[in-house]
């Protein structure tokens, strides 16, 4: 009789996996006793970006189960999305070295929490373990992928998009970050390939609609200019940040000779995010080119003082990247975004050299500057 329901169990859950999340929370809320239930639930409100949810669920089963690093695991993935970094690398720590778990996905997330952290190379020899174990892993691909792109290391981006692609054939954010770095690379035509099959994948898809306008406007923008069109206002139409589709989109109206609509695009964009440094130049230039001398002016103003703080930042930035474990230099960092108008900038640094150094009275005295004026004002 029992091994009939271990046998049930199992192949029911299997099927649940394919059904919604509402038929997942059923089962587990008639199945309270079920852990592999109990587990997919939270997995599920995880793959939904409900980590609070997963975190309800998950704080009961360490105290039932506290010696199973699936839980662990589950718990320390959670509180990281919910972004209790702390309670996060505890958890996982506990998974491996108390539990003993060396399996690729908690040494994934054991990874994603000391990068959280601050631990770049801690980070990093764990994404080499977890990628020795499992040459798949589809999550920690995407992820070495991304971190290898913001690094400006195209090549190797795109070699960890391409060899999650044969992993995750149908992943929209495999495709798109593949056309993001054929792009970024110049390969153009396989730029457009790569976005197109994304936005097959997803035709609402706010990164795959930002990468395909991109790239047919780059191959030629009279020739596919309508389709380009189209992709960028889908991306607007679904992005968070809708000013750097409608960036593009103004670029691509400027070069067809629409300067009136280019213009309008750019107004909107300087009002809902008036730190957008690259629309004020290009608004600079239609403005110039429309005959209206005082906006040109006003806008090119404002570009060169959000430029100069992006010039006299990407020097420290850069420096740190060499000695990131100088809080000297991070504080110097932070200190320019604050007495610049960018509190929201000058935030991260300053809680890194806290982690660092709880008791650093400069960091202090600049977190309560901080938390007295948050608001950008440049």
């Amino acid at each position: 009789m029992l091994a009939a329901w271990l046998w049930r169990e199992p192949a029911e859950l299997a099927f649940l996996r394919r059904g919604s999340l509402e038929g997942i929370e059923r089962y587990a809320l008639s199945h309270p006793d079920s852990l592999p239930g109990q587990e997919l639930l939270a997995t599920s409100y995880l793959d939904a970006d409900r980590p609070q949810d997963a975190v309800r669920v998950l704080t009961p089963l360490v105290e039932r189960y506290p010696v199973r690093p699936s839980v662990r695991r589950l718990l320390g993935r959670a509180l990281l999305s919910s972004g209790d970094v702390r309670a996060a690398y505890a958890h996982l720590q506990v998974a491996i070295h108390d539990l003993g778990a060396s399996d690729a996905d908690t040494l994934y997330w054991t990874g994603r929490a000391e990068e959280a952290a601050g631990q770049g190379d801690a980070a990093l020899a764990l994404y080499r373990e977890a990628l020795q174990k499992d040459p798949r892993h589809p999550a920690l691909l995407i992820h070495l992928a991304q971190v290898a792109a913001m690094g400006d290391r195209y090549s190797e981006a795109e070699s960890y998009f391409r060899q999650a692609a044969a992993v995750a054939p149908q992943s929209v954010e495999v495709a798109a970050g593949a056309a993001e770095m054929a792009f970024r690379l110049g390969k153009i035509a396989e730029a457009v390939v790569s976005a197109r099959r994304a936005q097959t994948l997803a035709p609402q898809d706010p990164a795959a609609n930002l990468w395909l306008g991109r790239a047919l406007a780059a191959e030629d923008a009279q020739q596919h200019g309508a389709e380009a069109e189209a992709a960028f206002r889908r991306s607007i139409a679904g992005s968070t940040e809708k000013w750097t589709p409608r960036f593009y989109l103004a670029q691509l109206l400027r070069e067809r000779g629409r300067l009136a609509e280019a213009e309008t695009e750019l107004e909107t964009n300087v009002r809902e995010n008036p730190l957008h440094e690259s629309s004020f130049y290009e608004l600079s230039l239609c403005a110039r080119a429309l005959g209206h001398t005082e906006r040109a002016a006003s806008a090119m103003r404002r570009f060169r003082r959000l430029n100069r703080l992006s010039l006299a930042a990407a020097q420290l930035e850069y420096q740190l990247k060499v000695s990131p474990r100088d809080l000297a230099l991070r504080l110097k960092l932070a200190r320019l975004y604050f007495r610049n108008g960018r509190p929201d900038l000058a935030r991260p640094q300053v809680d890194r050299v806290l982690r660092e150094k709880p008791g650093d009275p400069q960091a202090r005295q600049l977190s309560a500057e901080i938390a007295a004026h948050p608001e950008p004002t440049l």
